[in-house]
């Protein structure tokens, strides 16, 4: 069984001036990870992080810069090499999630349904839905996301709203280095030839600003 506090939340960060809209979320969360690791991708100007998020987050927050702009996989690979808990979960900075985002997601990796029973010790990932905060804009679809049925065999997940069990993903070799976009689909065929399991669970969600 999990806690929060086997979570590290990882956020690669190419758009510093959106984070302080993802932390809000991240400060209103039901439950605290063991960490907020922030992944500066060669931004300009370089992340900082508020004091007010310093001073109200009752966990460490990390940030460190990549000078150089590598792929996302790598960047990822980077921020997975970093993490000391069982569990990474990853938000963008374009991303703010519900107030029970981490919580559910710390109860959806470990399945307790009769329906997945069977399967249970091989699901080592769970994606949210994610939808764009101001539905009324003119975006024609939500950005990302399987829609509103569950999924219990998803074929891959958005890394912007995901969580992942580390030593499945270190098991696999990480991310594999694809060109830019594509890596979500390349890791989520990884880990299925493995004989791994993703779920998509649209009762946990997100907003892309």
């Amino acid at each position: 069984m999990y806690t929060s506090a086997d979570v590290t939340v990882g956020i690669v960060c190419r758009h510093p001036e959106l984070l302080p809209r993802c932390f809000d979320g991240v400060l209103a969360q039901t439950a605290t990870p063991a960490r907020v690791l922030v992944i500066d991708h060669d931004c300009l100007p370089a992340v900082t992080v508020d004091d007010f998020v310093l001073r109200n987050l009752r966990c460490p927050v990390d940030v460190v810069r990549l000078e150089s702009c590598n792929l996302p996989a790598e960047t990822r690979n980077h921020a997975l090499t970093l993490c000391r808990t069982p569990l990474l979960a990853w938000l963008d900075p374009a991303v703010v999630p519900s107030p029970d985002w981490l919580e559910l997601m710390v109860d959806a990796i470990v399945p307790r349904c009769h329906c997945l029973a069977r399967r249970a010790e091989k699901v080592v990932g769970v994606g949210g839905k994610t939808d764009y905060l101001n539905r009324g804009g003119a975006h024609a679809v939500p950005p990302r996301n399987y829609g509103e049925r569950a999924l219990d065999d998803a074929p891959c997940l958005w890394s912007g709203n995901a969580i992942y069990k580390v030593a499945a993903l270190q098991a696999v070799g990480g991310y594999p280095a694809v060109p830019a976009g594509e890596e979500d689909a390349a890791l989520g065929a990884r880990l299925r030839q493995e004989g791994q399991v993703m779920l998509y669970v649209p009762g946990i969600v997100a907003a892309e600003l």
